[in-house]
């Protein structure tokens, strides 16, 4: 039977993987596990992603498919605690450390050893293997090795053109697979930021600069004593109100430089007016939110009083 692809196969199935990969923020497992198993599906009997670890130099087992359900837990055994390096032998090594695609259309496992001995053990019925290696590389870094094998006693050789569908769904699973450390890191980076901003002995409070500019989205509890306000009085009011009649024009005017690109940085010792119509010295620093290239939307707000001038328990 002749299994190669040509050009419609070849985009039917790319176009089922990307489908399967469009979701922003997918998990590793998913990503890995829905290639391998396209894989299983289109192109072999079994696929093997290696992920390059942390260190940079020993592999881990990211996800393994098999039509050959015998050889799925004893892969996993064996392929886990196998000891892969990049500075290895082995063909995952050199795929990683060269970067290119290697495929290999007939190889006879009994002649070279590319498997842990107990492995040979399950695939000894079916010696006879057709095999490619991919490379998952973004710009600066190598993630890991994709490995497709093809039984040959019920099928052909693998040709040019599984090796280019392969390299393909590499691509793709290299992208997703870079999404979702992104994904993963701004998560990180999300959570540091909350528990820094909920935390912080300093008032905080993020204020909208464009829509409604003005608007309190965010306040952290420092704020809430700072100001005699509740958090959800705050998140009423505009950033205006914080401040005394003589005060709010040059504030709404920072709001409007802001919201018209202009750069807002701004520091002050002055008045803040509580809730209780009290005014009280305050260090404020405000700043609009920049993204590099981009109009900021967010200004942070941080409003510094000394302790002396925070009744106890002032907040409502």
């Amino acid at each position: 039977m002749n299994l190669e692809l040509d050009t419609r196969e070849h985009m039917a199935v790319f176009t089922e993987a990307s489908a399967a990969l469009s979701s922003a923020g997918l998990e590793a497992p998913v990503v890995l596990d829905t290639i391998t198993n396209l894989l299983v599906a289109h192109i072999g009997d079994s696929a093997v992603v290696y992920l390059l670890a942390d260190d940079g130099v020993e592999f881990e087992l990211g996800s393994v498919s098999s039509r050959n359900p015998l050889a799925l837990p004893v892969a996993q055994e064996l392929e886990a605690s196998a000891q892969y390096r990049i500075d290895g032998p082995g063909l995952v090594a050199r795929c990683a450390r060269d970067k290119v695609p290697l495929m290999y259309p007939r190889v006879d496992l009994r002649e070279i050893d590319l498997l842990p001995p107990g492995y040979r053990d399950v695939v000894a019925d079916t010696p006879i293997r057709s095999l490619a290696y991919v490379p998952l590389c973004t710009e600066s870094e190598t993630l890991g090795v994709l490995t497709v094998t093809r039984v040959l006693n019920a099928r052909e050789p693998m040709t040019d053109a599984d090796l280019e569908l392969l390299c393909d769904l590499g691509e793709l699973a290299t992208r997703s697979l870079a999404n979702s450390r992104l994904h993963r890191d701004l998560a990180d980076a999300t959570a540091l930021f909350e528990t820094a901003f909920r935390s912080a002995p300093i008032g905080m409070a993020l204020v909208s600069i464009t829509d409604d500019p003005g608007r309190i989205v965010r306040v952290n509890d420092a704020m809430t004593m700072a100001t005699g306000h509740s958090g959800h009085e705050l998140l009423s009011m505009h950033v205006t109100a914080l401040f005394p009649a003589h005060s709010r024009d040059r504030v709404a005017a920072d709001l409007r430089a802001a919201a018209t690109g202009g750069t807002l940085t701004s520091t002050a010792v002055g008045p803040l007016l509580r809730r209780d119509g009290t005014e009280v010295t305050a260090h404020v620093v405000a700043r609009a939110v920049n993204i590099p290239g981009r109009i900021a939307r967010i200004g942070m707000l941080q409003v510094q009083v000394p302790p002396a001038a925070v009744p106890r328990g002032s907040a409502s």
